[in-house]
């Protein structure tokens, strides 16, 4: 800040004009600290507030005319990808299939867009320009407008969900079948355990009916890691794409467990029942 206040006052009103010239031609260099700054130097007797307020009016009228040019020259040469999702705009800008990317990152509906802002964690692809739109929603019924009582909507919960609707289980673990059941959003009561907070997950391995081990999953939202144990609970020295976890506590309904595992599992070999 103190770097910032000294270019203001060797510099005054120049440093200010190319400052927002920069962020409006879609430089990622912020503008308003240099902004609120001169204002508070101007009120002590620094350059005038119309003065300020002109030079930051006329660079970005520059930056906004080069713009203005830019698609008047290239807009109609310029190939427009429409890709599935969010993420897959990141991909192709990564792998340099194309040159530009176009994403939402927030709205004055509902706050940030949480697919652009998880793509920006996992993805080296940077923001060179920002541009606002507006946002129009539109209510659907089939009653007229003044007999409706009651209007349900979470468009979030989808958003968040649909990286989930468009993952393919188990490829990974060889259970093809899962390829044959359309993803669905199920909804369930939250229940939490007071010792991992995440209730443990046991899935049984059955074989020719039998189950002959048990797979404990810990921390499946955090730090995942996995214990396995054979029928009798007796601690394995592997585990199968998570690391060794700590020991778990034999469960006292395990003999119950398994019997129920081994139900379910009959006639099908082999499978993993959860």
């Amino acid at each position: 800040m103190e770097t910032l206040v000294a270019l203001i006052q060797q510099y005054g009103l120049l440093f200010v004009f190319f400052n927002v010239l920069m962020l409006q031609a879609g430089l990622p260099v912020p503008a308003y600290p240099t902004l609120i700054i001169t204002g508070a130097l101007a009120a002590t007797g620094g350059a005038s507030v119309p003065a300020l307020v002109a030079v930051a009016v006329i660079a970005a009228l520059i930056a906004d005319l080069c713009w203005y040019a830019a698609g008047r020259k290239f807009g109609s040469s310029v190939e427009y990808v429409d890709l599935a999702d969010i993420p897959a705009v990141f991909e192709e800008v990564v792998r340099g299939h194309i040159d530009y990317g176009l994403v939402p990152v927030e709205n004055s509906i509902h706050g940030g867009v949480i697919d652009t802002l998880d793509a920006f964690l996992q993805s080296s692809a940077k923001i060179c320009a920002e541009v606002k739109v507006t946002i129009h929603h539109n209510l659907l019924a089939k009653e007229a407008w003044d007999h409706v009582k009651r209007i349900y909507s979470k468009p979030e919960v989808f958003t968040q969900c649909r990286k989930w609707l468009g993952m393919r289980y188990g490829v990974e673990t060889h259970e093809d079948w899962y390829s044959a059941i359309s993803p669905k959003i199920m909804v369930e009561e939250y229940l939490a355990d007071a010792v991992h907070g995440v209730p443990l997950d046991y899935k049984f391995w059955v074989f020719h009916g039998v189950v002959e081990f048990v797979q404990v999953d810990l921390g499946r939202f955090s730090n995942h890691t996995r214990s396995m144990y054979d029928r009798r609970w007796n601690r394995q020295p592997w585990s199968v794409h998570y690391p060794l976890g700590p020991d778990v506590q034999r469960p006292k309904s395990l003999d119950r467990m398994i019997e129920m595992a081994e139900c379910l599992a009959v006639d099908i070999d082999p499978r993993r029942a959860c």
